[in-house]
């Protein structure tokens, strides 16, 4: 017998193509836990299709959430109040480097009223949405695309950086932490972030509060590089003391932004 929470996830998935667990357990507020236990037991009834991260619908076997989609729909408030404050470090004349991924997408969508602005990027999300404003000159850097970030990473983009001097580079990354720095889930993109940030006379790097202390495997830099974190309002106080006591400017996104 299903209970109420479980009919308005059928619902949903009659409305969308899909669903994730993280948002899902935000709209009823309910742990990961407890929605994986709900999918599974949907999925037994024949209800849904499990996917890696969420569900489906059970007719939809060609139409299954992307990797980057899954992503996109994680903690989407979060990401779009970060974006809405990062734009306040972005000027008209300016010249910045943009990573790829669902945040730096959240923070093209933000540029659209820009008239004066270049922007170096690896994301294709991102200048797809960047090239939509004849204002912002757009350079997208070459390379192998990452299908998880939709991103060209590899030794051809890494070139193209290293050749590179921009004011200020603005990144998402995989995870945060005091103890390892920066870090992404693997070799390719904590590559070509690094040299990102050795292109960078700034560094911004725009993370959701659940990204820190996870511990990704792949080290981009250690957090001196850093220059400012814009996060939400689920960071930690004491997290935030230790981060400007290492000399980091913190900014907490309000919702208000």
């Amino acid at each position: 017998m299903q209970n109420l929470r479980q009919q308005e996830i059928i619902e949903l998935l009659q409305q969308t193509r899909g669903v994730t667990v993280s948002e899902l357990a935000a709209r009823f507020n309910k742990t990961p836990i407890t929605i994986r236990r709900d999918l599974s037991a949907m999925e037994k009834l024949g209800l849904l299709r499990r996917t890696h991260g969420g569900a489906v619908p059970v007719d939809s076997r060609d139409f299954e959430l992307s990797p980057y989609e899954v992503r996109e729909r994680e903690h989407p408030r979060e990401k779009s109040v970060i974006a809405t404050c990062a734009v306040q470090f972005i000027h008209e004349g300016d010249c910045i480097l943009m990573n790829a991924g669902t945040s730096l997408y959240a923070v093209a969508r933000e540029l659209r009223g820009f008239q004066d602005l270049q922007v170096v990027t690896n994301g294709l999300t991102v200048a797809a949405e960047l090239s939509r404003n004849p204002g912002i000159d757009v350079l997208l850097l070459g390379g192998t695309v990452d299908p998880k970030k939709l991103g060209t990473v590899g030794p051809v983009a890494e070139a193209a950086v290293k050749e590179l001097r921009v004011s200020h580079a603005f990144l998402g990354v995989s995870g945060i932490s005091v103890e390892d720095g920066i870090a992404m889930h693997n070799q390719a993109e904590a590559d070509i972030n690094a040299a990102f940030l050795a292109s960078a006379s700034e560094v911004t790097v725009l993370v959701d509060a659940s990204k820190f202390n996870n511990h990704s495997l792949y080290r981009i830099a250690n957090l001196d590089r850093v220059h400012r974190i814009i996060s939400d309002s689920g960071l930690p106080q004491k997290l935030q003391r230790t981060l400007e006591q290492a000399d980091i400017e913190v900014v907490i996104a309000a919702d208000e932004y």
